[in-house]
């Protein structure tokens, strides 16, 4: 769909388990990938932990995007930082 022209954006959310940049300690997540065809691409992080049943959320956090969806359209794009 990128190569039709069919999107201007794209995001991927899925799970999964990182390092909290703040410390060593390690946290499931929700991970947001998120791609404009305009070149922007970021990864957003929710950390959140499973206490009594309730979902409680930590600090979120990003970092630059792996640009992989449009990469073929921005290939001379600099690529924004978060």
């Amino acid at each position: 769909m990128a190569r039709t022209n069919e999107c201007r954006a794209v995001a991927v959310v899925f799970n999964v388990a990182v390092t909290l940049p703040k410390s060593n300690d390690k946290s499931d997540a929700i991970q947001a990938c998120i791609e404009h065809i305009d070149g922007y691409s970021v990864e957003v992080f929710f950390p959140y932990y499973v206490i009594d049943g309730k979902i409680v959320y930590g600090e979120t956090f990003a970092q630059p995007g792996k640009h992989e969806i449009f990469a073929y359209r921005n290939a001379a794009i600099k690529r924004p930082k978060c």
